[in-house]
């Protein structure tokens, strides 16, 4: 009876090790941005890649974008993100709107995200300066896209107080637009834009250009920009190229990741670059060989390295 007693003990010790192993399998909260955009999208096919084919427990959340993302991962509250340049390189420097330097590591580059500024085709404003006294849906408060706005109109000397601001996420935006309740909204993502190409059904609309000389000076005010042309006939009533900026996209880690999570994540995203192209057609942007291939003054994770040295690409 005894030895009996003492088998089952080890049974039950080695059930309830196999359950601790399961439940301590680190759990990947990746942040994103308001539902409805192109982050929110990725972050929820990388979600499941993670859980299909790497072994792990991902969750995509949306959040309030880029800013916020950098807090959570700071916070310790989410662990990857959807991060955009700018939040990058201020977060990284303890910039406003930050209040210190947050240690973050990048795990890799996705694509660049273009800043299109939408009026309906029969407005009068044919330019960013036309907007003052404008009412215009700039993000949501705080998000990557409300940052690149006010940064970018101030350089055509605008400030929140020449023009009015909404504070909304840009599928808002784009439906407040076609209501008449502003009179341009500001979206960033991948080409098409969803919301554009929605709102092109029932609107006719146009995106503002970002004039020559405009470009040059915007790309020397805030150099986390470059430059960007829409293809003709990428939307409806947009015959010709046109010329805006856009802006570098990544996937941002917590430097607490393990090597081991953080290679697996990057191998399990660019091995299935297949199944993220049918959930948003921004991964057909996605490239190995540019994935590692920006220094932003912030260290790639040991992890990813690992997986881009195996490729090949790392060539630093």
């Amino acid at each position: 009876m005894r030895r009996r007693h003492s088998v089952l003990g080890f049974v039950v010790v080695g059930l309830l090790m196999i359950s601790m192993g399961a439940t301590a399998q680190e759990k990947i909260l990746i942040g994103t941005a308001p539902s409805g955009g192109t982050y929110y999208a990725i972050g929820a096919g990388v979600a499941q890649i993670l859980n299909k084919w790497a072994g792990l427990n991902a969750t995509a959340q949306a959040t309030g974008g880029g800013t916020q993302n950098c807090r959570l991962i700071e916070a310790g509250e989410i662990n990857a993100a959807t991060v955009a340049a700018q939040q990058l390189t201020l977060a990284s420097k303890g910039d406003k709107p930050f209040g210190g330097k947050i240690d973050l590591r990048i795990g890799f580059y996705m694509y660049e995200d273009p800043f299109e500024v939408v009026v309906l085709d029969e407005s009068p404003i044919r330019s960013i300066y036309d907007l003052k006294g404008k009412k215009v849906g700039v993000g949501a408060m705080g998000s990557g896209v409300e940052g690149k706005t006010k940064a970018i109109f101030a350089s055509y000397g605008l400030s929140y107080e020449d023009f009015t601001p909404r504070f909304v996420g840009m599928a808002q935006a784009i439906e407040a637009l076609k209501d008449g309740m502003v009179d341009a909204a500001v979206v960033m993502g991948a080409l098409p834009t969803a919301a554009i190409v929605e709102i092109s059904l029932l609107k006719k609309v146009r995106i503002l250009p970002i004039e020559d000389e405009m470009r040059k000076k915007i790309l020397k005010d805030l150099p986390f920009l470059v430059p960007f042309v829409i293809p003709a006939n990428t939307y409806k009533n947009q015959p010709g190229e046109l010329n805006i900026l856009a802006e570098n996209s990544f996937i941002v880690f917590s430097p607490k990741m393990t090597d081991d999570v953080a290679y697996k994540f990057v191998k399990a995203v660019f091995e299935h670059l297949d199944y993220l192209k049918t959930v948003h057609k921004s991964a057909e942007r996605y490239s190995l060989q540019k994935a590692c291939a920006f220094d932003m003054g912030v260290p790639y994770h040991p992890g990813a390295i690992k997986y881009f040295k195996e490729t090949g690409v790392w060539k630093r």
